[in-house]
């Protein structure tokens, strides 16, 4: 592989005979593709990038892998020719080594956005969410469990039944606090929401859907679904998902549940999209609209 002079992105690098990169030097400019510049012909390249270009010039012309660099060095009168096809592909991918500084720069630019992240608020709402419905199952499970317990008198099984039930206590207290945390961040990223559907249904949605403002960006049918799971068989499908375990569901007859999820949704729509905008306080109206379609459905009977 011969000696030549390698156009890759924005650095101009000059390649050994045996694929080292022996230097190389950045072509700053915008845009920031130096092939774009070089073909041009315009302003913007350093001086010390060409005259750096120019050290090495022989009695020879130089060897180049790149077409738009070709045509950038006959602009500036220094003799060149391009590479055959094979030479170039080989000069290219022995010239493809990523400068180390810089990629180590975007890896910490990267890891700083990465954690700027995490520390949003929303970020921590949806991971407390899932940590939240990752303790309950567990619960639940543990629960069952001890449902069907049978004590048989042994004071091997007596000593376990004492060990499962601390556990188990112990699970719930870690709950209660995790819940406590959950409702306070969700008042925090979406007040109005959680006042309409409760502090832990607004986190829910939130989560489900990837973040308040994608949550705000959802039409009511859609919201009402969310979290919803299909029925196996030829039953009928789900009407709510999450939304039924939203505030005053239990006040309304089970008949009449799936007329409130329709209703409970389209207020969470209008309570995300004022959280996810204006920020104005509006829950106190869709509360008195909520009550208001709770009494309705409760004057229909079952």
């Amino acid at each position: 592989m011969p000696e030549a002079l390698v156009q890759s992105g924005r650095w101009l690098r000059w390649v050994a005979e045996d694929g080292r990169i022996v230097d190389e030097r950045a072509v700053e400019s915008n845009p920031g593709r130096a092939g774009e510049l070089l073909a041009s012909g315009l302003e913007g390249v350093p001086p010390t990038v060409e005259a750096w270009v120019r050290v090495h010039v022989r009695a020879v012309p130089l060897l180049v892998s790149d077409l738009p660099l070709h045509d950038w060095l006959t602009l500036r009168g220094i003799p060149s020719e391009l590479l055959g096809a094979g030479e170039r592909r080989r000069v290219r991918e022995a010239s493809f080594q990523p400068d180390r500084a810089e990629r180590a720069l975007l890896l910490s630019v990267a890891r700083h956005r990465l954690q700027r992240a995490m520390r949003a608020p929303e970020a921590t709402l949806a991971a407390l969410a899932r940590e939240e419905e990752r303790v309950q199952r567990v619960l639940r499970r543990e629960v069952n469990a001890a449902d069907s317990w049978v004590s048989v008198g042994a004071p091997a099984l007596s000593e376990y039944a004492r060990v499962s039930l601390g556990t188990r206590e112990q699970i719930v207290r870690h709950l209660r606090e995790l819940t406590n945390a959950l409702e306070e961040q969700a008042r925090k990223v979406a007040p109005n929401l959680s006042v309409v559907v409760g502090p832990v249904v607004a986190a829910h949605l939130i989560a489900a859907a990837g973040g308040l403002e994608p949550l705000s960006r959802m039409n009511s049918s859609r919201i009402q679904l969310l979290g919803a799971r299909r029925r196996f068989g030829p039953g009928r499908t789900p009407r709510f998902g999450i939304l039924y375990h939203t505030e005053g569901m239990s006040r309304v007859p089970p008949a009449r549940s799936g007329a409130f999820a329709r209703s409970a949704a389209g207020l969470a729509a209008i309570a995300a999209r004022a959280d996810a905008t204006t920020g104005r306080t509006i829950s106190t109206e869709l509360v008195r609209r909520r009550d208001r379609r709770i009494a309705q459905l409760r004057g229909r009977g079952p």
